[in-house]
C-alpha cells in the first residue's frame, strides 16, 4: 500500500525483516527501558490474521508495526515503532493512516491500541478515545497501559 513517498508492506526478505526486528528492539524495549528480551524469532510463525508490517519512507524502512485481527471484525495495532532518527518527521502519522487503510481493506470497523501514557496524546489527535475492550486472543493489558479504539 503506498501513500506518497510511502510504501506499508510486509517484511520479504531476510534483510526487511532484521530490520523490522532492529527498529522494534531499539524503540520499544532498549530506548524505553521495558523490562523484557526482545526475541528476534517471535515474528517467526504469525497468529492467524496478523501482518508484520514495515513503512518505507522514499524507499527506506522507517518503521514497524503489527496488525493483529481480533474478535468481531477489530484489528490492533501492536507495537507502533519508528526508527529514533526518524522520529518527529510525521512518520508515525503515516504509519497510522496506512495501517487504518489496511485494517479497512480487511474488513475491519474498528481499530485498538494499547498504549502507555505519553502516546496517549498521539492517538487522540489521531482519534482515538480511551476505552476498555475485552478481546480473549489478547488478553488483559498491563495496568500501566491505556486502552484506546477508533471506529474505521
Amino acid at each position: 500500500m503506498e501513500n506518497g513517498p510511502f510504501e506499508l508492506k510486509n517484511p520479504a526478505s531476510r534483510g526487511e525483516w532484521r530490520t523490522y526486528h532492529r527498529i522494534r528492539r531499539e524503540v520499544l524495549f532498549e530506548a524505553s527501558g521495558l523490562d523484557r528480551t526482545y526475541d528476534d524469532d517471535d515474528e517467526t510463525v504469525l497468529p492467524a490474521g496478523a501482518q508484520a508490517l514495515l513503512l518505507f519512507h522514499d524507499g527506506r524502512a522507517v518503521a514497524a508495526l503489527r496488525l493483529n485481527l481480533l474478535a468481531e471484525r477489530s484489528m490492533e495495532v501492536s507495537l507502533i515503532a519508528v526508527a529514533q532518527p526518524d522520529q518527529g518527521c510525521g512518520h508515525g502519522r503515516a504509519l497510522l493512516d496506512l495501517a487504518e487503510g489496511r485494517a479497512r481493506e480487511a474488513g475491519a470497523w474498528r481499530m485498538v491500541v494499547n498504549v502507555f501514557g505519553d502516546a496517549e496524546p498521539f492517538f487522540a489527535k489521531s482519534g482515538y478515545a480511551r476505552e476498555t475492550w475485552d478481546d480473549p486472543l489478547a488478553g488483559p493489558p498491563p495496568p500501566e497501559v491505556i486502552q484506546m479504539t477508533k471506529e474505521l
